[in-house]
């Protein structure tokens, strides 16, 4: 019976859909109504003259250098074979404004006049962006029209501490670098007001809650003038002004150059990547002079002080540790991973910032999590323990 109902509902995926998608593409045409009918970058989507658009500025941003990861047993190495593609090599960004834009959630979509889906502003995760959930609409409903200059800063993921600090924030520095400033918009689409870190990022910049309109599920908005500020392409490739804006913005005037903070960043609180024997993991961290923090009970200010006077920042792989950008030049970040689920998202911020980067596998849990299981806890070994004792022993002499 299982079968049965899996096998209907990939034909309706693969046969049945597609084709109401092309029946009601037809019937509908290029109207607000109609499902997406194309794809394409923005850049070039532009140049072909397809819409009414403009680039304010473009970048070709020659980043910060790839650098390696530490392993205890295995030395220096890749994290991940990353490095040929050279990530930090090029980063091309941009602001452009866009007539007659629609904008989806709660996967952020930009779909053109033309029915044309934005790929490089559209992401949705773990679909490619020739699948994304704005290209499988029908149809769409009744927009709400928002009039006047709307400034684009959600992202895919944009409610979460990482993406917001990582991805959401960067974008309104590239706005400024363009000469554009959130004061003079009509309004601005969010992620989201509901959690701390974001209403004390909108506040700190001054936004009045009558002009921020939501990317939530369901959301379809008609944007008169977009404008749209490049998102990350690869999450953790910020570029080095980005760090600088975010530091700017929460008040890190200067870099410490002599940081002695010692910080283990815990997940005790966490649904997921928990360390399971984080006792005896606080025995040693503690006999070093680590202190223990929980970024999710401090606000973005205190963390980017703390984080900016650190030489040394360890803990599970987790959004805390998007406030590297924060971190002066060589602190140490010192991850612990599930091997099923490895990510180098933050060692590509310590490369942006100019930070260094090492990485401990622990055991997965008993839970046998699948592989790319972002939830999976850690357990850290004896063996593990007495290797990252003897590694922080070399660290801190």
């Amino acid at each position: 019976m299982n079968l049965s109902i899996f096998k209907l509902l990939q034909l309706m995926k693969t046969k049945v859909r597609p084709r109401l998608v092309n029946f009601s593409a037809r019937l509908l045409g290029n109207s607000v109504y109609s499902p997406v009918q194309g794809d394409c970058f923005l850049l070039p989507w532009i140049h072909r003259g397809a819409g009414n658009a403009m680039v304010h500025m473009r970048w070709d941003r020659h980043g910060s250098p790839v650098i390696e990861t530490r392993h205890p047993k295995r030395g220096l190495s890749d994290l991940v074979a990353f490095k040929h593609l050279g990530y930090h090599n090029h980063i091309v960004t941009y602001v452009a404004e866009i007539k007659d834009a629609f904008v989806t959630g709660s996967s952020v979509g930009v779909v053109t006049s033309d029915r044309v889906l934005l790929t490089d502003l559209s992401l949705e995760f773990g679909e490619p962006e020739i699948v994304h959930g704005a290209k499988r609409r029908v149809f769409f409903p009744k927009p709400k029209i928002l009039q006047g200059r709307w400034a684009l800063l959600a992202t895919t993921g944009g409610n979460s501490y990482y993406h917001h600090l990582v991805e959401v924030l960067p974008r309104v520095g590239l706005l400024e670098e363009a000469g554009i400033y959130l004061k003079d918009m009509n309004g601005v689409l969010l992620n989201g007001f509901d959690k701390a870190f974001q209403k004390e990022s909108w506040e700190l910049l001054g936004l009045d809650f009558s002009k921020m309109r939501f990317t939530s599920r369901g959301a379809y908005y008609h944007c008169k003038q977009l404008v749209a500020p490049s998102p990350i392409d690869t999450p953790g490739t910020l570029p080095p002004s980005g760090a600088a804006f975010l530091k700017r913005m929460f008040g890190i005037a200067k870099t410490v150059s002599s940081p002695e903070q010692l910080v283990y960043v815990s997940r005790e609180y966490e649904n997921s990547r928990k360390i399971l024997n984080e006792e005896d993991l606080w025995l040693v961290l503690k006999r070093h002079g680590f202190q223990k923090i929980h970024c999710e009970k401090m606000k973005i200010k205190k963390q980017a002080r703390l984080f900016s006077k650190a030489r040394m920042v360890v803990g599970p792989h987790g959004g805390g540790f998007a406030n590297m950008v924060f971190a002066p030049k060589n602190a140490l970040l010192v991850e612990f991973f599930n091997p099923r689920y490895v990510n180098p998202c933050f060692w590509r911020i310590a490369c942006a910032v100019g930070a260094r980067h090492a990485y401990f596998l622990g055991e997965p849990d008993s839970k046998k999590s699948r592989l790319a299981d972002a939830t999976g806890h850690i357990f850290l070994s004896e063996a593990t323990l007495r290797e990252l004792d003897d590694f922080l022993t070399h660290e801190l002499a």
